[in-house]
């Protein structure tokens, strides 16, 4: 038999019709690529992120265009809408403890209506949350729709004025996205749970309960700064303090180090220590 003839024996048959491909490996970036030194502040929590992600399977590239759309559209007319009823709602009862309103009332009620809109983008279009940092993405454009629509609202009503405008304008693209990060990223844990468990408590509970309370408790910091130092003030302060600090514990939970350019491609997640147990030694001679 000629060589040519025991290559073709030896070579593999090709894979059946309809079997899945690997996964291909998550890009290496080299470190004077990415931006800041890296963080691991949440390591762990890292580490369970990663094992839920998987390489995106859209039907089209435009299929997480869509999905930014609606989710842009969701937390400007949905999201604000809703929050804006209930909050004139409630603090119309509130008498003289109307500061509860924007100090814990709203904020809850604002992330929790927007982690709705989220999640109506997961259940139409599930196949946009591969991984954490598409959920980043989701939330904060829901927060911007949101932001941006509330804002401009309240210029044209008359609400905002003056260098309260020209601080809302440097808030509301800075906290209202980063809050709903957050719930993005619980969407995600969600999301890619959903199939492999069944318990609802385990579902709701644990990572999505996290990222829930870091979005609300950004939320309140913001708000409340803002409520002490009315006019702007608080506004400009707490997007030049509080921000930059959940900025920093958002992109330790995104990987802990960033590439501006490549924010939608995963990081590969390597632990602390060797998970493979270390070859017995071979008896002496």
């Amino acid at each position: 038999m000629t060589k040519k003839g025991l290559n073709v024996l030896r070579a593999e048959p090709p894979p059946p019709d309809g079997a899945p491909e690997s996964p291909p490996p998550p890009k290496e970036f080299a470190p004077d690529e990415f931006h800041l030194s890296e963080t691991n502040f949440f390591k762990g929590i890292r580490m369970q992120l990663s094992g839920l992600e998987h390489p995106p399977a859209f039907k089209s590239e435009l299929e997480p265009v869509l999905a930014v759309l609606v989710a842009l559209v969701l937390g400007a007319f949905l999201g604000f809408v809703v929050s804006l009823a209930v909050n004139r709602t409630i603090a119309g009862g509130l008498g003289d403890a109307r500061w509860l309103s924007p100090v814990f009332l709203s904020p809850v009620l604002e992330e929790g209506v927007k982690a709705l809109c989220i999640f109506a983008v997961a259940i139409a279009l599930p196949r946009v949350f591969p991984n954490r940092r598409y959920g980043v993405l989701m939330g904060a454009v829901t927060g911007l729709g949101f932001g941006v629509l509330a804002t401009t609202i309240g210029m044209m009503a008359g609400e905002i004025q003056g260098f309260n405008s020209f601080a809302k304008l440097v808030w509301t693209p800075l906290t209202q996205p980063l809050f709903s990060a957050f719930m993005g990223m619980g969407i995600f844990v969600f999301v890619n749970r959903k199939a492999s468990e069944s318990s609802g408590s385990s579902l709701l509970f644990g990572l999505p309960a996290l990222f829930t309370v870091f979005a609300v408790v950004s939320h309140m910091l913001a708000n409340t700064i803002d409520f002490v130092a009315p006019g702007g003030v608080g506004a400009l302060v707490a997007a030049l303090t509080i921000c930059p600090l959940f900025i920093f514990l958002l992109r330790d939970f995104i990987g802990g180090h960033l590439n501006l350019f490549h924010f939608l491609e995963p990081v590969e997640e390597t632990p602390d220590f060797d998970l493979q147990p270390p070859l017995p030694e071979e008896p002496p001679p």
